[in-house]
């Protein structure tokens, strides 16, 4: 246990090695992007491997280490300014860290294993993918887009695959859960056209934007659970709401 540890803590050193030199060093972003990905992907395929071999769950196992990777891939080069940027590295390191120590102690314990610990991180990494993936898409119709379609069909596609992940990490049949993620998905189309028009920057509308799509996916799981209630609504309904008016509070307009 202690060297399986000692692997997981290493990956992520050479993460952050590599994704800071990609930080301080534009010009080579590209390969020092990849390079940053390789050990901490091979350290995942071995733990899956073991997992698959033991014939343990594998609904905590999902989309959601590729979302984390291609998601921070893809938004870290729309932000500006390197001190974001690090921030962005550190954090993002810290939920890398705790996914690959985790896996050892579900591989080798898995009957003493804290039941949900997993999934909540899974949840954790996807529900920062969403970020990562809204600001950057966010970020590509402000900087990069010529014609707005193929935005509103990659917001689509990838919010379809988020949700049905969601719904996969609360062990939530696929055949169940596949239509209600392509009705979210609708929806979550509807709800970026409307904020892609407001005055503020790129990653506020990211951030605003994937607090109505937990909002979606929570309110999908319930209904899909038959958990769905009045008060719950209501609930989820004002807190989503004053967040968003908190982050709109403190944002720059345009």
């Amino acid at each position: 246990m202690f060297w399986s540890r000692i692997f997981s803590f290493l990956a992520v050193v050479w993460f952050l090695i590599f994704a800071e030199l990609a930080n301080y060093y534009p010009a080579f972003l590209l390969v020092f992007g990849l390079m940053a990905w390789i050990l901490p992907t091979v350290v995942l395929a071995f733990w899956l491997y073991r997992v698959k071999q033991q014939k343990l769950p594998m609904h905590y196992l999902g989309l959601s280490f590729i979302f984390f990777a291609v998601g921070l891939s893809f938004f870290l080069p729309l932000v500006d300014r390197p001190s974001m940027r690090q921030a962005l590295i550190i954090f993002s390191g810290f939920l890398l860290y705790f996914d690959l120590s985790s896996l050892p102690l579900f591989v080798k314990h898995h009957k003493n294993y804290a039941v949900g610990s997993l999934e909540q991180i899974n949840l954790a990494m996807l529900s920062w993918s969403i970020f990562l993936f809204s600001s950057f898409f966010f970020g590509w119709a402000t900087f990069l887009a010529k014609v707005f379609w193929p935005i509103l069909i990659a917001v689509a596609g990838f919010f379809f695959l988020a949700f049905w992940e969601m719904f996969f990490l609360r062990k939530i049949d696929w055949k169940k859960s596949y239509q209600h993620s392509l009705i979210l998905s609708i929806l979550a189309v509807e709800f970026f056209w409307s904020v892609a028009i407001w005055p503020v920057g790129f990653v506020t509308k990211g951030l605003v934007f994937s607090l109505i799509v937990l909002y979606l996916a929570y309110l999908g799981q319930a209904w899909i659970l038959g958990t769905y209630n009045r008060q719950r609504f209501v609930s989820w309904s004002i807190v989503t709401g004053i967040l968003i008016i908190i982050v709109l509070g403190i944002a720059r307009w345009i």
